[in-house]
């Protein structure tokens, strides 16, 4: 009789937890306890429901509990290892982790969260190891396949990640994601044909989708379509729904196609409006590239309070970017272009300063040293200037932005000659990728 008690206790809790009515659920498991007090069951669901309510130290005596009646269960060990992970125990939840495993439990969430674990930590294979092992668990499981995919494509491994992609459009087939990332990567090796032909079959599949549509349009601008792309931003906003996030993505498309006509009002409106929905909506924010490029364009019309503003969101912000470096440099720079020279030069100062503290975490790391460059120079420090130059050109002597520095020190200095065979030198190495360094060596926005 008891035994039916318990259960019919422990059912009940169950709709509960379903309806996620926690509080309510452990007063049903106070009572299937008291039925039978030998039921891992009943530690089990009140320890889930505990911690669902935050309550750890609780729940991990109730998981423990089910470890005293069955020290070989490893969706408690599961679940007590999630305590310690969340709670800042980290080798003891690893451990658990590993426990589990060894004792069967093979969930795929226990995978999922090894691979956070292993990302978090920079342990690379380990992460893509366990990933694999959770969609292998649950072939459905799209957010193990989507992170193992970005980590792919964060080293660089585009080929392996493009079958990878191929696999998770064949498990996921409704997932836009997969889509969205085929086009990315055929588009990064070069394969446009197949990047058109991808975006349009799944455009028929998704005909609504305001992502896939703005793939088309960032393809249609690759291929310097430029009419025709702002023909389809007009159909997507008059034939679609979306919100805040895909007008901002709009609006930056509108942009690249401005700044790619050198258009440099329309780039500053498509700017702007992008910046309006990251203040609609506060989960948004303004990239940095974006917020960079809006600095430079009210940098060339010379309204530099307004491109201060730009660059203090950068350097506001938690996250750091490779625009962070040349931010520090435009704070003294706009002050300098404004006629503040002394307020200027303090924040030269101290943009130098912060820069070497940069450099000397992160010796290999160029733009450091390109931007105290341009603060050394802007100061007219050329010989510190120089002596950076000698670095940076040893250091990375087939970059061709570092000639075109030492160039722009040179021509401050008045010797053009040897400014002019640098420059010579820059062209004969890589073409700058973002074309930052150039516009401030040259004190111009060139789209």
């Amino acid at each position: 009789m008891e035994n039916m008690d318990c259960r019919e206790f422990l059912g009940q809790a169950g709709v509960l937890m379903r309806q996620r009515k926690y509080d309510e659920a452990l007063q049903y498991l106070d009572r299937a306890e008291q039925a039978d007090q030998t039921n891992v069951d009943v530690y089990m669901a009140k320890g889930v429901c505990l911690a669902s309510l935050q309550r750890y130290k609780e729940a991990e005596g109730q998981f423990e509990t089910v470890l005293r009646l069955d020290r070989r269960n490893g969706l408690a060990q599961f679940h007590l290892g999630n305590i310690y992970m969340t709670t800042g125990f980290e080798a003891e939840g690893l451990d658990l982790y590993n426990r589990a495993i060894a004792n069967g439990y093979g969930d795929s969430q226990i995978f999922f969260n090894l691979g956070l674990f292993y990302e978090e930590h920079d342990d690379e294979e380990m992460a893509l190891r366990n990933y694999a092992k959770a969609y292998h668990a649950n072939p459905g499981r799209a957010d193990a396949r989507v992170r193992r995919i970005y980590l792919q494509l964060r080293r660089g491994e585009l080929t392996a990640a493009l079958q990878a992609i191929e696999e998770l459009i064949q498990a996921c087939p409704d997932l836009f994601e997969g889509y969205h990332l085929r086009y990315l990567v055929l588009m990064q090796l070069g394969r446009e044909d197949e990047a058109e032909q991808s975006v349009e079959q799944a455009l028929q599949r998704f005909p609504q989708d305001v992502g896939l549509a703005t793939d088309k349009v960032s393809l249609l601008i690759e291929k310097g379509q430029y009419d025709r792309a702002l023909e389809y931003i007009v159909q997507i906003e008059s034939g679609m729904e979306f919100g805040p996030g895909d007008r901002q993505n709009l609006a930056l498309q509108k942009a690249r196609i401005a700044a790619e006509m050198q258009d440099l009002d329309k780039t500053i409106a498509a700017l702007e409006e992008a910046r309006a929905c990251a203040e609609e909506d506060p989960v948004l924010a303004m990239n940095h590239k974006s917020l960079f490029l809006l600095a430079s364009c009210y940098m060339s019309k010379k309204e530099y309070p307004k491109a201060q503003i730009c660059v203090q969101e950068i350097l506001d912000s938690k996250a750091k970017s490779e625009y962070t470096a040349a931010a520090i440099y435009f704070k003294p720079l706009l002050l300098n272009l404004a006629g503040e020279k002394q307020a200027a030069e303090k924040e030269y100062r101290d943009a130098i300063k912060q820069l070497r503290g940069l450099s000397l975490a992160a010796p290999g790391q160029m733009d450091f040293y390109i931007f105290r460059i341009f603060c050394l120079r802007d100061l007219g420090e050329f010989d510190k200037a120089l002596e950076l130059c000698d670095y940076i050109v040893k250091a990375a002597e087939n970059s061709g932005e570092v000639h075109t520095v030492r160039a722009s020190v040179l021509t401050a200095m008045g010797r053009q000659a040897e400014a002019d065979e640098e420059q010579k030198l820059a062209r004969q190495h890589t073409a700058l990728s973002d074309r930052i360094y150039d516009m401030i060596a040259k004190g111009e926005w060139n789209g």
